[in-house]
């Protein structure tokens, strides 16, 4: 759930992050999906960092996360005590991992703001300060270290291989303090390979001469610890995604950034969507715009990240070409708090309603309620719903019981204890007569997005169209690592009715249609073209 201080900053690098190959800028991309519930149990269904949503606010597509209460499991006799609090973050909540899709439609959605205003704060707040690089106080890195080494070990959804763990942590560490890897070391059960962890690192730690800021050793060695993993559900969180996340959990969609995210395009940084109503948007950008320089300095790969350290209350100066040349154009806009709307929606050809689910947020059941019954007041008798870049977030149980009958078995979350079943709730607001449904599903579809969709496919709901998803199809619980950071751990995987196991593979769309980074920055949107022409094809044969 993106994303995720919340700025939505997406680059497409061509390498390779598992199933998304999505980084951004050399961070971290932590996606946050979808929750589910089943009757009064709510999942969360979030994503990894390297593959859907990035510190700072860069995101990616998501994953998912049961709450916390019921995916928390219990350490395993041969695991270390943990030595900080092994509790899910209170109230575990999905962020968005992705912000709304751009529409190249002839008409933006009906109940999205128009972008009437440019930005109007000037700087107002002062930096934060940052911390001074001092010396390795390797105790109080390992604090940290160990919290997220205890997470994975003992909540992860299957015993995890520790000594790829702890073998990846000291690597990552010895590139931190810029001293010499240690020779191969005999690994063993999980508390003597921490044992074995921790001696190596003090070593380390004493020979270094590298001055660091706190924290930043121990946040690096986390994040190596979650991508050994190989789960898209099990990410490093930083300070302010952590915050995130825990907003989310109370039902508030907001997220601080500028609400544009990029993609690297033919050594370009290129505007490839924004979010509708925030500061990116309202200053003017546009999908397609080159970004040159930001902050008076001319961007490339080495200090994009610039984007994702920027001060919340500040403006800054955006220099942007339009797509398809002309004169550079300067943008101020403020780095600032602003909504993710969770649901969009439009109607085309006078009778296909197409609803953009940008994010299972708290309030997506009710959201959507709300754009059914105004693209049906509207004419619509035929539908799409759009979850090309929907990281995930919660309630999923609840979109689907607006297509699939109330009480219906959706699938099963599995993990070392066992598994558990999801069922849709219709809540009485299924949509009656169904009405002909396309799912838009991609590389961005995440967690609880990738749940639903399965849903319709095997319920015959409806038709899947587009390019395939993420492959992230779990729960996720989150947990502190003492400093204010987190560790989102993929605590079971999903099996759906009929006993497909996606995770890490992806779903593969009924109709596959391709659109290419030069098609979104153009304005052109092949599956969404797709898709109104099957529905077309289908009104004349019911006509």
């Amino acid at each position: 759930m993106f994303q995720d201080t919340g700025d939505f900053l997406n680059l497409r690098l061509k390498r390779s992050i598992k199933n998304l190959g999505l980084l951004i800028a050399g961070l971290l991309i932590a996606g946050l999906l979808a929750a589910c519930g089943s009757d009064d149990r709510v999942l969360h269904l979030a994503t990894s960092t390297p593959g859907p949503a990035a510190q700072a606010g860069l995101t990616a597509p998501p994953a998912a996360t049961p709450e916390a209460t019921s995916t928390a499991g219990t350490a395993p006799a041969t695991t270390p005590a943990a030595t900080s609090t092994a509790t899910v973050v209170a109230t575990p909540t999905a962020a968005p991992t992705s912000p709304p899709a751009p529409t190249n439609t002839p008409a933006p959605p009906t109940n999205s703001p128009a972008p009437t205003t440019g930005p109007t704060a000037q700087p107002t707040a002062n930096a934060p300060p940052v911390e001074a690089p001092a010396k390795i106080d390797a105790a109080a890195e390992l604090k940290v270290i160990r919290a997220a080494y205890d997470a994975i070990n003992q909540h992860f959804y299957t015993q995890p291989d520790t000594a790829k763990l702890a073998q990846k942590g000291l690597e990552e560490a010895a590139r931190m303090l810029n001293v010499a890897p240690p020779p191969a070391l005999a690994w063993s059960d999980p508390a003597a390979n921490w044992q074995l962890f921790e001696e190596q690192f003090q070593q380390m730690a004493a020979k270094t001469q590298v001055q660091l800021p706190p924290g930043d050793v121990a946040h690096r060695v986390a994040g190596a610890l979650a991508l050994a993993v190989g789960d898209l559900h099990t990410y490093f969180l930083d300070k302010k995604r952590t915050d995130t996340i825990q907003r989310m959990g109370r039902g508030d969609n907001s997220t601080v950034g500028f609400g544009l995210m990029f993609v690297q395009y033919q050594n370009g940084y290129y505007v490839q969507r924004f979010v509708t109503g925030s500061p990116g948007q309202l200053a003017g950008a546009k999908v397609g715009d080159r970004l040159l320089k930001f902050d008076g300095v001319d961007l490339n790969a080495a200090n994009f990240s610039r984007l994702a350290n920027a001060t919340e209350g500040m403006s800054y100066e955006f220099v942007f070409q339009p797509w398809g040349g002309g004169s550079p154009i300067t943008r101020t806009i403020e780095y600032k708090r602003y909504k993710v709307p969770t649901v969009e929606w439009q109607v085309l050809k006078d009778h296909i309603g197409v609803i953009t689910i940008n994010a299972f947020h708290q309030d997506v059941a009710l959201r959507l309620d709300e754009a059914l019954a105004a693209v049906k007041a509207q004419g619509a008798d035929s539908l799409v719903i759009d979850l090309r870049y929907n990281g995930g977030g919660y309630n999923f149980d609840r979109v689907a019981g607006r297509f699939v009958a109330n009480g219906t078995v959706l699938g099963n979350f599995v993990n070392r204890k066992g598994s558990f079943n999801i069922k849709a709730r219709s809540e009485g607001k299924q949509v009656k007569p169904a009405l002909p449904l396309v799912v838009l599903i991609e590389r961005n579809s995440a967690s609880a997005s990738e749940v639903f969709s399965l849903a319709i496919r095997d319920f015959q709901a409806g038709t899947l169209m587009g390019g395939k998803s993420a492959g992230a199809i779990g729960t996720v619980a989150y947990w502190p690592l003492g400093d204010g950071t987190s560790l989102a751990v993929t605590n079971s995987v999903y099996e759906s009715v009929k006993g497909a196991r996606l995770n890490g593979v992806g779903i593969t769309p009924d109709v596959p249609v391709t659109r290419t980074t030069e098609d979104i920055l153009s304005g052109r949107d092949p599956q969404l073209q797709a898709a109104v022409s099957h529905l077309e094809d289908k009104f004349k044969v019911t006509n």
